[in-house]
């Protein structure tokens, strides 16, 4: 008795029925997580440009002062980290300390420097230390949050596109 080998066959398999509805199964749940995420890049984006207009401003309206920093504040915990401790003289000529919102990490700033301190005159409890970071680093956090949203919703995208069939098969 003579043993036949497999012939494949010249035509290609056609999806059946189960096939088709994965393939719609995972385009829709590609499609909601792309949506979900495409919403909250732009949120993320419209806070970080209220954050944008807000820091702006208000870098327009400060007054400008000298200011000490006093010391280095250990904060243990979830948002823990080491944070300049800043004392300064307002327009009135008051005291007024406190700690700043961006950390420092490692290189924290030597006790006893001087820096720049703006200040809200009606307020001037609002302050911020003078630098790049210290002044956009929650704009730049938003945005950074909003791009990796629009990457993950373009991945997901991608998976919303329908199979290539013009491709030959394996």
């Amino acid at each position: 008795m003579s043993r036949r080998t497999p012939v494949k066959p010249k035509f290609r398999n056609v999806p059946g029925p189960d096939t088709q509805k994965q393939d719609n199964t995972r385009r829709g749940v590609a499609m909601l997580i792309m949506l979900v995420l495409a919403g909250y890049a732009l949120y993320n984006v419209y806070v970080g440009s209220q954050s944008v207009l807000a820091t702006n401003a208000f870098l327009l309206n400060a007054q400008t002062t000298q200011g000490t920093i006093t010391r280095i504040e250990q904060i243990s915990g979830r948002g823990g980290g080491n944070y300049p401790v800043v004392s300064f003289q307002d327009n009135t000529g008051k005291t007024q300390t406190f700690t700043h919102h961006v950390g420092c990490g490692r290189s924290c700033p030597a006790i006893n420097s001087s820096t720049l301190v703006y200040y809200e005159t009606a307020k001037p409890d609002i302050a911020i230390i003078d630098g790049f970071l210290n002044t956009w680093y929650s704009s730049i956090e938003l945005f950074c949050i909003s791009f990796i949203a629009l990457l993950g919703a373009g991945v997901a995208f991608i998976y919303t596109l329908p199979r290539r069939t013009d491709l030959p098969s394996k």
